[in-house]
């Protein structure tokens, strides 16, 4: 088993208290950790904690666009990416998590031990030291709900933003029967493949670095992409055209805020609502494909 070491990254800015949660939850979006601490003035650092090998610039560019739609700058938030040791913290994080339900059918165990069988629930193992999303968040687990709603025996799906490819197992245990899951870091691509072969499950998954504009696959029946809000409201046309005409789209990653601008590019782009879910302030939505392919 690989494991990445050190230096990791954070990036760290200085927020007004009144939008370092919100604006942190965005940023921490499928990143390795986030921490926010509160400063002498009033303000609150926010670090958002990412693996080895990820460009500056893409974290940077990241922050760039979730502060824009808050109204702020980097600049005016000193924002920067710093080295930091590694300790082998995450290892320290998920030996401090416990299993968790995900659904109504799944256990998750954040250490990959393989403990006792909760009763009635498959279990999804991660990889211990490798963390790209353990499904706590609560866009994963709209999704999953999602996922055992909506996935029919047979059907192809697509993980778009797999991160650590909890959903593209869920959808395979929901009865999917070819799963297509991307991500664009190269390092989420790889933890996702040890997490699916520590399972059991890589020969049914076809995993590759890219996103939904780079798509070359059949479409699918249906994809899942947990992922940021600007992608939604920048490429939904892509988004769609990932879908067969008649197919579903499971889209989340977004406040509940920013729900309506959300669903209106993906109506754009020839998609329909038909299911909402909203917890702790994000959302997730169900939308079905124009029969006519429109987007």
């Amino acid at each position: 088993m690989s494991r990445t070491h050190g230096p990791w990254q954070a990036l760290r800015l200085e927020l007004p208290a009144t939008q370092a949660e919100e604006i942190g939850a965005q940023l921490g979006l499928g990143s390795l950790g986030l921490e926010l601490a509160e400063r002498p003035d009033g303000r609150v650092t926010v670090s958002v904690y990412a693996a080895p090998g990820q460009p500056p610039a893409r974290l940077t560019e990241r922050a760039r666009r979730v502060l824009a739609a808050h109204g702020l700058a980097p600049e005016g938030c000193a924002a920067r990416v710093e080295s930091v040791g590694d300790g082998q913290w995450v290892e320290r994080y998920q030996q401090g998590l416990r299993p968790f339900p995900l659904g109504r059918r799944f256990v998750v165990e954040p250490t990959g031990a393989g403990g006792p069988a909760v009763r009635g629930r498959i279990a999804l193992r991660l990889v211990p030291g490798r963390a790209f999303g353990t499904g706590e968040h609560a866009t994963t687990r709209l999704c999953a709900e999602a996922l055992e709603r909506w996935v029919r025996p047979g059907e192809s799906w697509a993980d778009l933003g797999t991160g650590s490819g909890i959903l593209a197992m869920v959808a395979l245990h929901c009865g999917a029967s070819r799963v297509e899951a991307l991500d664009v870091d190269p390092e989420a691509v790889e933890v996702a493949r040890e997490v699916l072969r520590a399972n059991g499950l890589d020969r049914a998954v076809r995993i590759s670095v890219g996103s939904a504009e780079g798509w070359a696959a059949p479409r699918v029946r249906g994809a899942v992409a947990n992922i940021e809000t600007s992608y939604f409201l920048e490429r939904s046309g892509e988004l769609a055209a990932v879908v067969e005409p008649g197919g579903l789209l499971i889209a989340a990653g977004f406040l509940t805020g920013q729900r309506a601008a959300v669903e209106r590019a993906l109506r754009h782009a020839g998609c329909r609502t038909v299911q909402h879910e909203r917890r702790d302030g994000w959302s997730a939505l169900v939308l079905r494909r124009d029969d006519a392919g429109s987007g």
